[in-house]
């Protein structure tokens, strides 16, 4: 039962530390068929992380990249590195980056540059900026103003889901439940077991009362025939005694008349 509690401890950490990563979306525009390497970096590596993730990927003939960064902390550094074979191409680190908040990635020579918060500068950025591929633009229509509002509201700086403290309470709650509900089994295992050991007691004296019968007839009984035994040896012990006097009488019968006849 105690390990079942740990490793269900366990699993609730874990699950709890998944629901809090918060995704980060990310588009990058560089040169075609380079090869792009992403870091992400611990702004403040007191706990020991360094890099919390890494983004591989050839940017192919378009030179347009997406993909989504997760992460349970709210602040994040990047370092990009654009490559030709073995050639650094381009080199730049962006940092104090908050999650949840989306990043689009300028790659370029001498046009190296991050727009934050992406979705919200599009209408200003959109016509001036010819760099912003297709898919951008229409992932950007279709989300519209509701999209944005929404995003600012759960995913933003101060948004709910970039606090991780949010997911505290609801742990704790969760691990009251778990912790309650363990107690409530081990309890109810617990009397269970009282009672089936006062009923083996019970069972377990009447057997004893019993058998203490059963010995108790076998003893009278074989003192019994103990008894019986002395009686037989003793008859028999006076059988000889008798056998014996009668012998001396002969004997004694003999000898007088022996006596007798020597006086004649």
């Amino acid at each position: 039962m105690v390990k079942k509690l740990i490793f269900s401890l366990l699993v609730l950490i874990f699950l709890v530390q998944v629901t809090s990563a918060i995704d980060t979306e990310i588009i990058i525009k560089t040169l075609p068929d380079h090869h792009v390497n992403i870091n992400f970096l611990n702004p403040s590596p007191d706990n020991g992380v360094i890099s919390f993730d890494n983004f591989n990927e050839n940017s192919g003939a378009s030179g347009n990249l997406s993909f989504v960064f997760s992460s349970n902390e709210l602040k994040f550094d990047i370092t990009a590195f654009v490559m030709k074979s073995t050639e650094t191409i381009v080199y730049q680190r962006f940092d104090d980056n908050t999650v949840g908040e989306p990043l689009y990635l300028i790659l370029i020579p001498g046009e190296s540059e991050i727009i934050k918060n992406f979705q919200e500068v599009k209408n200003e950025t959109s016509e001036e900026n010819s760099t912003i591929n297709e898919t951008t633009n229409e992932t950007l229509e279709e989300n519209g103003t509701e999209s944005k509002l929404t995003s600012s509201v759960i995913f933003g700086e101060q948004g709910l889901l970039s606090n991780k403290w949010f997911y505290i309470p609801i742990g704790i709650i969760i691990l009251l439940v778990l912790g309650a509900f363990v107690l409530f089994k081990l309890k109810k295992k617990s009397k269970t077991s009282k009672e089936i050991k006062v009923k083996k007691l019970s069972e377990l004296q009447s057997e004893k009362k019993e058998k203490f019968q059963d010995n108790k007839e076998i003893i009278e009984d074989a003192e019994n025939k103990i008894k019986e035994a002395q009686e037989d040896i003793r008859k028999i012990k006076n059988e000889d005694k008798i056998k014996e006097a009668k012998k001396k009488v002969i004997e004694d019968e003999e000898e007088l008349v022996k006596l007798r006849e020597g006086k004649e």
